[in-house]
């Protein structure tokens, strides 16, 4: 995958943890190690109105796979954090519409999310205790 089809995807990535509104610190340096270690340079801008616009985004990523990748990295994103907001699913059901993906999937995405979500808190609440022991 070329540098410009990582950055978009990155992108994308930014527009998924702006849509609940604000981007927690440690998601901002969770974020800026993967673009790190993507070889891209991307500021974190504090509202989604800085951020080239979805529609762009998507026309770089322009096949089935740029675009099923770019739906892996937003959910392993919306999981990272251990919560999955009602703003979060907005934009998933917005995102997955304009990848123009098959519709019967989207509840299967959603369960898979909310599990992911559930096994990462259960790992952040033993990695809290292993730390502070």
């Amino acid at each position: 995958m070329n540098k410009e089809k990582i950055t978009a995807m990155l992108e994308l990535g930014l527009h998924a943890f702006l849509a609940s509104g604000v981007m927690q610190e440690e998601n901002k340096a969770f974020f800026s190690n993967m673009c790190k270690s993507a070889g891209v340079e991307l500021e974190i801008p504090d509202s989604e109105d800085k951020l080239p616009p979805m529609e762009d985004l998507l026309k770089v990523l322009d096949t089935k796979v740029d675009r099923v990748e770019a739906l892996n990295l937003v959910i392993h994103l919306f999981i990272a954090d251990g919560n999955f907001t009602d703003e979060e699913r907005r934009f998933l059901e917005n995102l997955y519409k304009k990848l123009e993906l098959p519709e019967n999937e989207f509840e299967n995405i959603v369960k898979a999310i909310e599990k992911g979500v559930e096994a990462e808190r259960i790992w952040l609440d033993t990695r809290k205790r292993l730390l502070n022991n």
